[in-house]
């Protein structure tokens, strides 16, 4: 999983405890991990890996991979239009060729023509989207998937012995063919360049964007390849098994227009996202935006500006730690700050566009799935006037967090809801002008490993797209640097309008990484916790409550080294409750003491116990209770854990035991603060010159009996590996935290139900019989031992 991590996400070393999105990862990059860990045996869902975010927790919810149930041979027949595709057709009468992208390829290594289409002609097969055709009907547009298994022949150009300039045209000229020819369908089309002997075969590959999104592109390269590989040695294409098709998925998704679920979304849609949003201002705009762009984009510009090395590495992978932030969340930040100051610091109305291949139909694997999965959906972004750089990042994170289902029920609602009176009121309603994209990064077909390189990109914007946003604002990486493309029709918007904006937000992006890097930069909010529904009101009496604690969390806070806030454990709250209840009598102090003989290496005998403290985070663990309705368990991202040494070997033997007896009496005694990490000590006292007396107290609130065995193993393998000068090779552990949400998922309703019924008839306590006669309340409480040896 770990070096999954490290192809996706382009990085030399994944931990197992690293935060694949405090890595830089996304949700486009989500889909790669998942694709590819299918491809090794693994089963994942898109859920799974937003729910565990380390490579720690998410291989210890992976399963072996499942067979899929999905159509393998063709699939055929009629389907409704997708909101998204619905979208486009409201133009009337549209342009099937509007909207296309544009691959050029190049083979690095001698390819054989013939072969290279028969490799073509085989995804056709492969990926059912491909043979995808529109129809229009009197009830209006459907599209329809063609049953023949071969897909159109590719064009092929011979232009051995033209001119660069020849040959060039020559490419236009096919490209313009192959866009055109999409209107007739089916959504994809190649085409096949000669250039001599001695040149590389290119190919030419153009696909509808109404069918195929940016993550179907990657496929059909991968696929593409993959084909080309087996034919060069001889052997029959496998693609491997199919993914449930595109035609699969928009029927899971017009069944999802009856569910509840999409029912209660509606009122969030017609309130939530226009909610006080501002128009943008007029001297951002050559003329009226409400002209329509021409057709052919002759006018469309863009601009793009980047980060440095330096800072875009910062921005992905120490920007995400301070406030547990998404890098869409941080961009989105920096483009709500500049557009608010153009806008009067009202909030503003942008368009989100997102792959739209959310775990939302279970049973429903789209990894491999070549279809227009695209989703866009309104957010209103508002920042508080006087905010700090680390209020509005929050802000910004809480607004794009609650949006219901990924956005995905928005675009189902407006245009292709039952309720016809739902869709006409999100209609009426203001529409965005700013559309934002996250931009996908360069894939493997992109590495000098790939069979292909890409030598040229083209991506032609649907009219109606340009009619409707007056800005498109894209971000991604290119190489080690951060891109922000701004596109726009300069007719229409003023260019060094556009140039001041992307002047502004990059600044303004610069400021949010320098604040996430600045001493004491961090936070959590509500949405850090949703799986035990904390708002932001119990968030503040929280930290509220840590300002005002004497204990180390206190400067934790102040230094951003917070690692986690989470509720107590049932059992954690019960010894809670009695261990303040007894005050000083040290009820819950656990005692652990045993006599070590043999050559001690002490520096690394501590190391190992601080090693193993690192590792746990329930080690690193205090609590926190007065003025909160439940206690709250708080972990530190470092704990320095203290060892107290003693040298005994000058004092008689005769005087020992009772030194030690009273030392560990008075280890008794001593009291754990409950609010300083961490909650337990360590001791070591030489007695001899190869003979010691070690012991270890801790508070039952960190550790049942089982895991003392777990404690203590760990700590002889880390002292055994330093002692050689090594790293030890010890497994990933679990953080304590997925215990707590475990519990919190459980449905207690049936547990209830299952032990009134099991205790029904108990109505007081079962008396033993001993200690202080019954009914008598005034007696003392008394705690000890009782020791009984049975014979042999």
């Amino acid at each position: 999983m770990a070096s999954i991590w490290s192809q996706v996400l382009g990085l030399e070393r994944v931990g197992v405890f690293d935060n694949f999105f405090e890595l830089g990862g996304d949700s486009i990059l989500s889909i790669q991990v998942i694709v590819r860990a299918h491809e090794q045996g693994i089963q994942l869902t898109p859920r799974q890996l937003f729910q565990n975010q380390t490579v720690a927790g998410l291989a210890a919810v992976a399963g072996a991979a499942l067979r899929v149930e999905a159509e393998q041979g063709l699939v055929t027949g009629r389907f409704p239009l997708t909101p998204w595709q619905r979208r486009f057709f409201e133009q009337g009468e549209p342009d099937l060729s509007d909207g296309a992208r544009l691959l050029v390829l190049h083979a690095r290594e001698p390819l054989d023509a013939a072969l290279l289409e028969q490799a073509v002609l085989s995804l056709f097969a492969q990926h059912d989207a491909l043979r995808v055709h529109f129809v229009k009907g009197e009830s209006g547009w459907r599209q329809v998937n063609l049953g023949c298994e071969e897909g159109p022949a590719p064009l092929r150009l011979n232009l051995s012995g033209r001119g660069e300039d020849e040959q060039a045209a020559a490419i236009e000229a096919a490209a313009l063919e192959l866009r055109r020819g999409l209107a007739a369908g089916p959504p994809a089309r190649f085409a096949l360049v000669e250039a001599g002997a001695d040149k590389p075969v290119r190919l030419l590959l153009v696909t509808s964007t109404l069918i195929v999104d940016g993550r179907s592109t990657e496929i059909l390269l991968e696929d593409l390849e993959r084909a080309c590989r087996q034919l060069s040695r001889g052997e029959a294409v496998a693609l491997g098994a199919k993914t449930n098709s595109f035609k699969q998925w928009v029927e899971f998704l017009m069944d999802y227009r009856h569910a509840a679920e999409l029912r209660r979304e509606s009122s969030y849609w017609l309130t939530e996202p226009v909610n006080s949003a501002a128009e943008l201002p007029a001297g951002l705009f050559v003329k009226d935006d409400g002209a329509a762009g021409d057709g052919d984009g002759a006018a469309a510009r863009q601009l793009s500006i980047s980060l440095d090395a330096a800072q875009t590495k910062a921005l992905l992978e120490e920007v995400p730690r301070a406030y547990r932030t998404e890098l869409r969340e941080v961009l989105l930040t920096a483009l709500a700050e500049v557009l608010m100051k153009r806008a009067g610091n009202a909030a503003v109305l942008v368009d989100l566009e997102s792959e739209g291949r959310a775990d939302l139909f279970k049973g429903c694997d789209l990894s491999r799935t070549v279809g227009q999965f695209t989703t866009t959906f309104p957010v209103s972004l508002e920042i508080e006037n006087g905010a700090t750089p680390g209020q509005a990042l929050q802000a910004v994170k809480e607004k794009l967090r609650a949006v219901p289902a990924a956005g995905l029920g928005y675009e189902l609602l407006r245009y292709a809801c039952e309720d016809q009176e739902v869709g006409e009121q999100l209609a009426s309603l203001p529409q965005a002008r700013v559309l934002f994209r996250m931009e996908r990064r360069p894939s493997a077909f992109s590495s000098g490993a790939s069979l292909f390189e890409a030598v040229g990109k083209r991506d032609h914007c649907p009219a109606a797209a340009r009619r409707r946003y007056s800005l498109e604002v894209g971000a991604g990486l290119n190489e080690d640097r951060l891109t922000v493309n701004w596109r726009y029709d300069e007719r229409r918007v003023r260019a060094e309008a556009v140039a001041s904006l992307a002047a502004e937000m990059m600044a303004a992006l610069q400021r949010l990484i320098a604040h996430c890097l600045s001493p004491g930069a961090g936070g959590y909010s509500p949405s850090d916790f949703k799986e035990f529904e904390w708002d932001a009101g119990h968030l503040a009496e929280i930290t509220s409550l840590i300002e005002r604690s004497a204990g180390t969390a206190r400067e934790a806070l102040r230094d951003g080294r917070i690692e986690d806030l989470y509720p107590l454990s049932s059992t954690q709250e019960g010894i809670l409750f009695h261990t303040l209840r007894e005050a000083g009598s040290n009820l819950y102090l656990h005692q652990f003491d045993v006599l070590l003989e043999g050559r001690l290496d002490v520096v690394c005998f501590a190391r190992a116990w601080q090693k193993v403290v690192d590792r746990h985070s329930i080690l690193r663990t205090s609590f926190l209770w007065e003025g909160l309705e439940r206690p709250v368990q708080v972990v530190e991202r470092a704990v320095r854990l203290r060892m107290q040494i003693e040298d005994w070997r000058e004092s008689p033997a005769a005087e020992r035991e009772a030194r030690l007896a009273a030392f560990l009496e008075a280890d008794r005694r001593l009291s754990f603060s409950l609010m300083d990490a961490p909650l337990m000590r360590l001791a070591l006292i030489r007695l001899e010159a190869e003979k010691y007396h070690f012991v270890w107290s801790h508070h039952h609130l960190l550790l049942d009996g089982w895991s003392l065995n777990l404690v203590l193993r760990e700590v002889l393998v880390c002292y055994e590996a330093f002692r050689r000068g090594e790293e030890p090779g010890l497994s990933r552990p679990q953080p304590y935290r997925n215990y707590i949400t475990w519990l919190h998922r459980q449905e207690t309703a049936k547990a209830e139900t299952y032990w009134r019924a099991k205790l029904r008839g108990f109505n007081r306590p079962t008396t033993l019989g001993a200690g202080a006669a019954a009914g008598d309340g005034h007696a003392e409480r008394r705690y000890g031992d009782e020791h009984f040896r049975l014979s042999k």
